[in-house]
C-alpha cells in the first residue's frame, strides 16, 4: 500500500518560534497561517518541555511508544511479537521524542530533539528531516 503522502498537512510552529507554519510531509509548500493562536493554549501550555510523550495514535499493526526521557526513545511492537527501539542520550547529546503522530504503515511524525520534525520509518531504518520547528500536528485533509 503507498502512503500519499500529499493527503496530509503538518503545522508547526517555526523554528523563530513566531510562526505558525503549513506544510506537506515533505515539507515543502510552506506557508505562514495568519491566524491568532493566542487563544488556542496559554503560553504555558506551548512551553511544556519533555512531557508530551506516551503512546502515539494507533494505525495498522503496529503500536508505538515514546518515553519521558531521552534514553527511553521510541518503541515499538507489532502483533506478531517483534519489536524495537531506538534512543539518543550520551552525556553530550540528548534527543527527545515527542509529539508524534502514527501515520500509516511504518510512518511515523515527531518532534526530535528541540526543533527537529522528522519523518521516521523504523522498517527501512530510515528518518529524515521535514522542518526546523516544534510542537507538529498532523491533519488529513478532506
Amino acid at each position: 500500500m503507498k502512503i500519499e503522502r500529499f493527503r496530509y498537512d503538518i503545522y508547526y510552529i517555526s523554528d523563530n518560534g513566531k510562526d505558525f507554519i503549513k506544510s506537506d510531509l515533505d515539507g515543502k509548500n510552506k506557508e505562514i497561517v495568519r491566524k491568532d493562536i493566542a487563544g488556542l493554549a496559554s503560553e504555558k501550555d506551548f512551553n511544556k518541555s519533555f512531557f508530551e510523550v506516551g503512546e502515539l495514535n494507533k494505525n495498522g499493526t503496529w503500536e508505538y511508544r515514546t518515553g519521558t526521557w531521552a534514553v527511553e526513545g521510541i518503541k515499538g511492537k507489532n502483533n506478531n511479537g517483534e519489536s524495537f527501539r531506538y534512543a539518543v542520550e550520551t552525556p553530550f547529546l540528548s534527543w527527545r521524542i515527542k509529539n508524534g503522530t502514527h501515520i500509516e504503515k511504518d510512518l511515523l511524525i515527531f518532534q526530535l530533539g528541540s526543533d527537529q520534525i522528522v519523518a521516521f520509518r523504523h522498517d527501512k531504518k530510515q528518518i529524515s528531516l521535514i522542518a526546523k520547528g516544534s510542537r507538529p500536528v498532523v491533519v488529513q485533509r478532506k
